[in-house]
């Protein structure tokens, strides 16, 4: 299977340098150098992303970061991080093998820490996002994401900053 994916493969990519050689002449430096595509920068932002991670909320965001890390993006993370676990290093960096996210951590309750319910540190993520106006400023983001109604209500903070930017809203959860 896989050699017959490879050999369809070939084929288009041949099918496609003959139609372009034929419609801009035989020889590759006739052709116009392609355009460089313009770095994606991804603010990403979700309450559950820091040490330690209590839920699937967590699990999924650092899984969605390693995969826009390996598209090539360059990604912000601001997320939540219990003040019990304040240390100078604050902001740090996330590693993967993929690339490296830089993390703005909004320090909340050790208290209200391990709950995504009405009772989570959602209220104190959500204005602290707003004292990271700065940092978020100058990232300069081409597209910001938000995970659960906690991240979403976080934008509303720096909602002047992020007028003309797409958004992507990831619903991890949803309660019946």
């Amino acid at each position: 299977m896989y050699h017959t994916s490879c050999a369809i493969i070939a084929a288009l990519v041949s099918s496609f340098l003959a139609i372009s050689f034929n419609q801009y002449g035989s020889d590759p430096a006739d052709l116009a150098p392609p355009s460089p595509q313009p770095q994606r920068r991804v603010l990403f932002v979700t309450l559950e992303f820091a040490d330690p991670i209590f839920s699937g909320n967590g699990v999924l965001s650092r899984t969605m970061a390693k995969s826009l890390l390996a598209l090539g993006s360059e990604v912000l993370v601001v997320c939540g991080s219990p003040d019990a676990m304040a240390s100078s290093s604050m902001p740090f960096e996330h590693r993967h093998a993929t690339g490296t996210a830089r993390v703005a951590p909004v320090l909340v309750p050790a208290g209200k820490w391990l709950r995504l319910d009405r009772h989570s540190a959602w209220q104190e993520f959500s204005s602290g996002v707003g004292e990271l106006r700065n940092q978020i400023e100058a990232f300069n983001a081409t597209l910001v994401m938000a995970v659960d109604w906690s991240g979403w209500l976080a934008l509303q903070h720096i909602a002047d900053l992020l007028r003309e930017k797409p958004a992507v809203y990831l619903n991890f959860r949803v309660f019946s």
